[in-house]
């Protein structure tokens, strides 16, 4: 009898520790269902991500499975991602009997699974209840936002998944330094196999690496010399999956580091003390100058609530020092050294990675707040309830509140724009690549959006944006981009079509070139202008680039107005 009681009661302590999991999990992959049903019905039947970069990865996937190159095309060499991991991972999907451009969704949806397990797992952790872990599951789910990184096709949930990996392995090892030294072994290695991966998946990782290789050199517990250790093998681990794609990328004639990075990334001035420092200061500026910009708010508000928790719960300890307030002193030093880690990594995001562009550059820095925010909350709530600073809880509250109103914000914008914006992407990007693949098969064109017209036209096109056109990169870079350059290039490769935003390149468009057509995309989300022209790059092109235009009109989707020129 007592034995059946205690196993009724195990039966339903186990049900109360995993229904929060299991119902987040559940209304998750209902919500992915539904968007994807409502995506392909918006796409004419085809199942299209929400950014056009992610045509980038499955064009190097695409090679990789089949010809064993990292290029646009066979055998070509082009370094045109940001993310070393990525293409690799979506490679088997070229596989015979792959799964083909399906790949980055189910891919995802997996990741995406795996992190909101994790997630659970640290807040069973520091003994959340079940109602609050399901609450907060649905935050992360809803409003980090985990659909709209699903549908963009690209690496940003692997990177939140591997980010947070490491900050909980990391943790775990600060607070357990005194175990037997296999285990200290076993971990440390687990970290360092997490840095690489996390940095092979994107750079901006090194932004959460170097803050914890810092935070070895001042554990003064530990030996001078192992200290040392410890922080260079960190470092070492988080660069070695870019000086590995530096030595390839130089023997293959590339530059050190991908074309992506060196055409979009932000970097130190160290041509005098005075550029340095504005260099360091004016990405900062920009973002203050804008204190209500959604992801600066967001920012700003996990950093104040992650200073003030720790704080409250400092307070908690010091009144109740002795009595039964191990672990929550345990999660109070965790609390402290998870603030200075969030708040490096994010202070180095607003200098050198950025924020923005459908959510996915910051979203794994909102995932790893919200995951420091919930760790100091059984502590923090304690003293709301039984301390007597009034004030200190007005000001806790408000915060939680400005948080979960702008977190609201940001969920309700990104559930409504994914059907929209592969909308665009197949209105625009999508039959860009067709409209080159039906009537310049094999020939050199000149674009602006490089992926889905690379992956369907099976070219590295001119790219103006430079991503598979270093040329182009390099004169960005210094300045020197000018219409007689792009002419120059687009003369050398035999171009005889140009498909540009004029919005963004129209001052680099040589004034020989002829527009022919434009085609005009409604309710424009995500498209760099919702306006693309058509360029014939002499007048000889130009009567056959029209009668190509009127021809593949009639198979446009709807929503698109196509003009023709003169």
């Amino acid at each position: 009898m007592a034995e059946g009681r205690k196993s009724g009661v195990e039966e339903r302590v186990s049900a109360n520790r995993t229904w929060p999991l299991v119902t987040a999990l559940l209304l998750f992959w209902l919500t992915i269902a539904m968007l994807f049903m409502m995506t392909t019905n918006a796409c004419d039947g085809s199942q299209v991500y929400t950014l056009d970069d992610a045509y980038i990865h499955l064009s190097l996937a695409r090679n990789l499975a089949h010809n064993g190159s990292w290029g646009l095309e066979a055998n070509s060499f082009d370094s045109v991602s940001s993310s070393l991991l990525w293409p690799i991972l979506l490679s088997p999907g070229y596989l015979p009997h792959g799964l083909e451009s399906l790949t980055p969704l189910l891919l995802n949806i997996i990741l995406a699974t795996m992190l909101i397990m994790l997630f659970d797992r640290g807040l069973r952790d520091v003994g959340l209840g079940s109602v609050h872990r399901y609450l907060l599951l649905l935050i992360l789910i809803f409003l980090a936002p985990l659909p709209a990184l699903v549908f963009s096709g690209m690496e940003h949930i692997l990177q939140a998944l591997l980010a947070l990996l490491l900050l909980y392995l990391f943790l775990d090892d600060y607070r357990r330094d005194g175990d037997d030294a296999i285990l200290r072994g076993m971990r440390r290695v687990a970290i360092l196999f997490c840095a690489f991966l996390l940095t092979a998946t994107r750079l901006e990782g090194l932004f959460l690496v170097l803050p914890m290789a810092a935070s070895y050199l001042v554990r003064f517990r530990i030996a001078p010399p192992l200290r040392m250790r410890q922080a260079l093998s960190l470092i070492i681990a988080g660069l070695l999956p870019f000086g590995l794609f530096a030595g390839y990328s130089r023997f293959h004639g590339g530059g050190w580091l991908p074309n992506s990075i060196m055409a979009k990334g932000k970097g130190l001035c160290f041509t005098s003390p005075g550029a340095w420092l504005n260099s360091v200061i004016d990405p900062l500026l920009a973002h203050l100058r804008q204190p209500l910009s959604p992801f600066s708010l967001h920012f700003l508000l996990l950093l104040l609530l992650a200073l003030i928790l720790p704080l409250t719960a400092g307070a908690l300890l010091r009144r109740f020092e002795g009595e039964r307030f191990v672990s929550l002193r345990e999660g109070l030093v965790r609390g402290r050294l998870a603030w200075v880690l969030l708040g490096a990594a994010i202070l180095l995001q607003l200098l050198f990675g950025g924020v923005g562009w459908f959510f996915r550059y910051e979203t794994w820095l909102v995932i790893l707040g919200l995951y420091v925010l919930s760790a100091l909350l059984p502590a923090a709530a304690l003293h709301l309830g039984v301390g007597h600073n009034a004030a200190l809880r007005v000001v806790i509250i408000i915060l939680m509140a400005a948080l979960g109103v702008s977190l609201g914000a940001r969920g309700v914008v990104s559930l409504t724009r994914i059907v929209p914006a592969t909308r665009n992407i197949h209105q625009q990007p999508v039959q860009v690549g067709l409209f080159l693949q039906a009537h310049y098969p094999g020939q050199m064109a000149v674009i602006g959006d490089l992926g889905a017209a690379s992956y369907l036209g099976g070219r590295p096109y001119l790219d103006l944006m430079g991503l598979a056109s270093p040329e182009v990169a390099a004169a960005r870079k210094a300045g020197n981009l000018t219409p007689a350059f792009v002419d120059s290039l687009a003369a050398r490769i035999g171009a005889s079509v140009a498909i540009v935003h004029d919005r963004i390149f129209a001052d680099i468009v040589p004034e020989t070139w002829v527009k022919t057509g434009e085609w005009v995309v409604e309710n424009n989300v995500i498209l760099g202008d919702e306006t693309i022209s058509f360029y014939a790059l002499d007048g000889s092109g130009t009567v056959e680039l029209r009668e190509y235009l009127i021809e593949f009109a009639s198979g446009l989707p709807t929503g698109i107005e196509v003009r023709l020129y003169p």
